[in-house]
């Protein structure tokens, strides 16, 4: 089963490699690490008994584990292909989102 891959991380994906390029291109910024070497936090939505020593073969780096959701917290390297690959071959992986900081806007009470 090839798990789904949210669209914001796609999109974040392509915003780093469009950084990068531009960056590299002015030379205003020395690249000091391959894309292949970075990493995006990301979480993974798995089956309720996933292999977590699995995924981690895989090349996801475990940072948190949930207990109250079947969900896994992590990195993978921060390569669109990597993780197309590990969407197709990791077990138990239902869904790959991007870990990005959420936050809630004021709502006005109403009167």
């Amino acid at each position: 089963m090839t798990a789904i891959v949210s669209e914001e991380l796609l999109q974040k994906l392509d915003e780093l490699y469009t950084a990068d390029d531009a960056a590299q291109k002015s030379h205003r910024k020395k690249q000091t690490t391959s894309k292949r070497e970075r990493e995006v936090p990301v979480i993974l939505s798995v089956a309720s008994k996933a292999d977590i020593a699995l995924l981690e073969a895989e090349g996801f780096k475990v940072t948190q584990k949930f207990e109250a959701i079947s969900a896994v917290a992590g990195t993978l390297p921060a390569d669109k292909q990597e993780i197309l690959r590990f969407a197709e071959d990791a077990p138990d992986v239902e869904r790959i989102e991007y870990d990005g900081e959420v936050r809630a806007l004021p709502v006005d009470a109403p009167k």
